[in-house]
């Protein structure tokens, strides 16, 4: 069965390669108050020490929370505002970490649920 999850698994890293040339900006609309956190979360500085090594859980964290600062980064560069939200221009990459976060913390109720592959958390069924 893994046999088979590995082939798929690599074709899945070859699709990627295929988009990987293409256009993957997108303009999206934040909330100002999250985009106000991804801003602060840029504009941070780091000063503690990283555990060595890092479990599962601190490394999932530590990049989202690295990806979360690079939305910032888009809001800074790109983001304008529209009432009382943002508009910014984000990468796919990050608006597909955002969008397993928030899957992950089963916050995209109505949806079907894909959590579980990179954390190890149980997958559940759509309500």
């Amino acid at each position: 069965m893994y046999r088979q999850y590995e082939g798929e698994a690599e074709t899945l890293a070859r699709v990627g390669a295929a988009l990987a040339s293409q256009p993957t900006t997108l303009s999206v609309r934040l909330p100002a108050g999250l985009a106000e956190q991804a801003l602060t979360a840029w504009r941070r500085d780091d000063h503690g020490q990283l555990a060595d090594p890092e479990s599962l859980r601190q490394t999932i964290t530590r990049r989202r929370a690295g990806m979360l600062a690079l939305i910032g980064l888009a809001v800074e560069q790109t983001g304008r505002a529209d009432g009382n939200e943002i508009v910014c221009d984000l990468d796919a990459w990050e608006i597909g970490a955002a969008l397993e976060a928030a899957d992950e913390c089963g916050l995209l109720s109505g949806h079907v649920r894909t959590a579980g592959i990179s954390t190890g958390a149980p997958t559940t069924e759509a309500e």
